[in-house]
């Protein structure tokens, strides 16, 4: 299974997004969304709806569960 920090990568690259930007759309700090990125940590329920809607993706998708 591919780990989260992989799959928010792949999705940010896609969308053409940086951390400053994702972190602006869902209203957390640059820092938070850059230990998403390398794996440090991972967003609690809030962040991880709010990256789904911003991103326009499902959470089941972005946790893994199924491809795109």
């Amino acid at each position: 299974m591919i780990n989260f920090s992989k799959i928010l990568n792949s999705i940010m690259t896609e969308k053409n997004l940086n951390a400053n930007q994702l972190a602006q759309m869902i209203g957390v700090n640059v820092s938070q969304v850059k230990k998403w990125i390398i794996g440090q940590s991972k967003p609690r329920y809030k962040n991880l709806k709010a990256i789904c809607l911003a991103l326009k993706i499902r959470a089941d998708v972005i946790l893994g569960l199924k491809d795109k």
